[in-house]
């Protein structure tokens, strides 16, 4: 049981009984109330970074323009050609503010500015509301111009950012354009460990526990994988579509994940049980020849005749987008998918190992290979090959392997897996950098076996200029249009 909503009712009632309090014995009141017991989970509260990209905001307001042609928008548009640049005829301060989407855990942004309108003195502040501003950033004295500056700080958790100018050579007032480094913000249930339903798995070191005992198709569990350092993972049960369901559970000290169908539906990270397995006091019966018809699992139910999804075609792939855990000057990640072996992403040396570099494929694809080209004056490097559906939780697959040749593409043969992200996860190398030079991905469309498929195309607010191009912001990230695995332009 889940005691989400009792925690807000009793918060209230806590309200109300606070004229009380002098009165009361609450440790008395909650044993009348539950038989001198509370058991279920509480949701815990606090809130948890994950892990950090390079968000573009997706809407930016003004305190003023001078023209049209320098709205707060092209402080936002991926060009350093166009700019925001405030009303000469309106006194500093100026300011332009930016819309995250969502609250957002930030701890850097890189600014860029038009050199003919430095020096400036900048403040950056943070809201979740864009009214009540918090500053991060004091009097920051602009004078360098024509590339991208960070300003590093440490984290917070807001909505927006605004860049306060209080004073400049110029009076205008100007941004040219902003990136964050930016991680989305989770608040993780916290699985008692005492439930009768929990099991937990044990090494020195590392205890893998999951709150709803393992492969409970019927109750949402959460896996909560802890180390010696005291870091935590969580991973939720949850549902991929109307019938289909993920679980996760614990296979010796790591994570396991096994993809099931709900014959009677699925729902909140649960199958639903079927009528008949209701009993009279609207519990559901828990019997092994329930759980057999109630779920059909891969392994039982993927036929020939309808299996759970398809995969298309095999091709090499470049990823569209490349985020890393850390950069050696302007050793992008992004030269890991520019089609160009001879340039190179770096990991900064004063980070230790493990470093990573993980790709978004645009959408969910079917992947079973992939192919790697490193520098040559860092290898050998040890590597794990990592799949997500969000970029937040990572499975690992197939074993270890290592780069053993630099210069040259090498091929890494995995079981067939689907995903939208794939992270090359390097524990160690040669030297102290991490690196990748090139990457390509064999990948094939994938589709899910549905019945029925209602297309609803929108067209409004979509970035890009050419067909290929065009995608949507979405909570930061880029959403590109596709059927089937194929650009929206081939079908009209």
């Amino acid at each position: 049981m889940r005691l989400s909503g009792v925690v807000i009712i009793l918060c209230i009632s806590l309200l109300v009984l606070t004229t009380f309090a002098t009165a009361i014995n609450f440790a008395s009141f909650f044993k009348q109330i539950f038989g001198g017991k509370i058991t279920g989970q509480v949701t815990s509260e606090e809130e948890t970074c994950g892990e950090y990209y390079s968000l573009t905001p997706i809407t930016a307001t003004a305190s003023d323009i001078l023209s049209s042609s320098y709205s707060p928008s092209q402080a936002i548009d991926k060009n350093i050609n166009t700019h925001w640049i405030g009303n000469s005829s309106v006194p500093y301060p100026k300011w332009i503010y930016f819309d995250l989407g969502s609250r957002k855990c930030i701890n850097s942004a890189d600014l860029y500015f038009f050199q003919f309108f430095l020096p400036i003195t900048v403040t950056i502040q943070t809201s979740n509301d864009a009214t009540a501003w918090t500053t991060i950033v004091s009097d920051w004295s602009v004078s360098q111009g024509n590339s991208f500056l960070t300003q590093s700080f440490s984290s917070v958790k807001a909505r927006y950012l605004r860049v306060y100018e209080s004073s400049g050579d110029k009076i205008y007032g100007t941004l040219t354009e902003i990136k964050l480094n930016a991680a989305n913000i989770s608040t993780p249930t916290a699985p008692q460990e005492n439930s009768s339903n929990s099991s937990s798995v044990s090494v020195p070191g590392r205890n893998c526990f999951d709150s709803d005992g393992g492969k409970n198709y019927f109750v949402k569990g959460i896996v909560n994988i802890t180390n010696a350092n005291g870091s935590s993972s969580f991973y939720e049960d949850g549902c991929y579509s109307g019938s289909g369901l993920y679980e996760y559970s614990c296979e010796e000290i790591n994570v396991s994940l096994n993809t099931t169908s709900c014959i009677a539906g699925c729902n909140q990270g649960a199958c639903n049980p079927a009528p008949s397995q209701v009993n009279s006091a609207g519990e559901q019966a828990q019997s092994e020849n329930n759980t057999n018809s109630i779920v059909q699992s891969e392994t039982i139910s993927s036929s020939p005749e309808k299996p759970l999804f398809y995969c298309g075609s095999y091709s090499r792939i470049s990823p569209r987008e490349a985020v890393a855990s850390s950069q050696f000057n302007n050793y992008r990640a992004a030269n890991a998918i520019d089609g160009n072996a001879d340039t190179h992403w770096f990991g900064d040396t004063n980070d230790a190992y493990p470093k990573w570099i993980y790709f978004d494929l645009g959408s969910k694809k079917c992947i079973n290979a992939v192919e790697l080209n490193a520098f040559i004056w860092d290898t050998p490097i040890n590597f794990e090959i990592q799949v997500s559906s969000d970029a937040r939780t990572w499975n690992r697959v197939g074993s270890e392997h290592t780069i053993v040749n630099g210069g040259s593409y090498s091929n890494y043969d995995v079981d067939e897996v689907t995903a939208r992200y794939i992270r090359i996860y390097e524990i160690s190398g040669k030297r102290g950098y991490g690196t990748l030079s090139e990457i390509h991905v064999n990948a094939a469309p994938y589709t899910e076996n549905v019945e029925e498929r209602e297309l609803r195309l929108q067209v409004n607010n979509v970035i890009g200029l050419e067909d290929f191009d065009k995608y949507y912001e979405i909570n930061g990230r880029r959403a590109f249009l596709e059927i089937d695995g194929k650009p929206v332009s081939d079908y009209f």
